[in-house]
């Protein structure tokens, strides 16, 4: 059964039961080298995506904050809007 990741795989040949166990041998040391470099940038990807969702928490919390902010400074405005035109209808009246 071939291996299932990224690494090279080479089927050996039979030379002789030495040569083919020191050729079994470079090939694993090759395979294992391959995976933990493989696991180090997984590690590295799944480390720069959780910094990527802290940060983007962070810019959704101060954007929440921000239109919060935006909503009362309109709110305000209308209020004093139509406190002024309550004004200006009871000195009409």
């Amino acid at each position: 059964m071939l291996p299932t990741t990224k690494c090279p795989w080479f089927p050996l040949k039979s030379i002789d039961t030495t040569s083919h166990t020191m050729l079994q041998v470079d090939r694993l040391h090759s395979e294992k080298a391959c995976l933990q470099k493989e696991k180090s940038e997984l590690q590295r990807t799944v480390t720069e995506l959780g910094s990527s969702i802290d940060k983007m928490h962070r810019d959704k919390v101060a954007l929440e904050s921000q239109m919060e902010m935006e909503e009362e400074g309109i709110v305000n405005r209308l209020n004093r809007y139509a406190w002024s035109l309550q004004d200006l209808g009871s000195e009409n009246n």
